[in-house]
């Protein structure tokens, strides 16, 4: 299986990872506050990549989630992050390395639509320029027509 679809696989387990640290682990303010921005975030229909955007709609979100776990778990004792990672039998490691592939896919998708947005207003550019000849052309051509039917008036 892709490092993809395994990271695909894991979506679930740090989705129960975050709501097994939301509803029983005694977090900062701050924590519970990042943690439900990162949740708020995921679930609004409203962010910086709409959801209606396939694929990139949704990666944005698993971004700003596993950064946010990422996060948190980082500022945990290691006893604390071993307990909950244990308990769905992942790793931080794991984690960090699934932000980055999803980080990487992001970026990669991005610039193939930046590389072929370019690539279209090439093409467009030359379309519009070659209908610009022909439609200036035509216009001579009705011009030279006009002037034409009226000496001989």
């Amino acid at each position: 299986m892709s490092e993809v679809g395994q990271m695909l696989k894991r979506l679930p387990l740090y989705a129960k990872l975050v709501y097994e640290m939301f509803s029983t682990m005694a977090m900062t303010k701050k924590q519970k506050m990042l943690l439900a921005a990162g949740l708020a975030y995921m679930l609004s229909p409203v962010d910086l990549i709409p959801g209606f955007i396939p694929v990139l709609g949704q990666l944005d979100d698993i971004v700003v989630t596993l950064t946010v776990l990422v996060k948190i778990l980082q500022e945990l004792s290691s006893t604390e992050r071993d307990y909950y990672l244990g308990k769905f039998q992942i790793n931080l490691e794991m984690l960090e390395k699934d932000l980055q592939l999803v980080r990487d896919l992001a970026h990669n998708i991005t610039n193939g639509i930046v590389d072929n947005s370019g690539k279209l207003l090439r093409v467009g550019g030359k379309l519009a320029y070659k209908l610009a000849q022909w439609g200036a052309l035509s216009a001579a051509k009705g011009a030279a027509n006009l002037v034409m039917s009226t000496r001989k008036k």
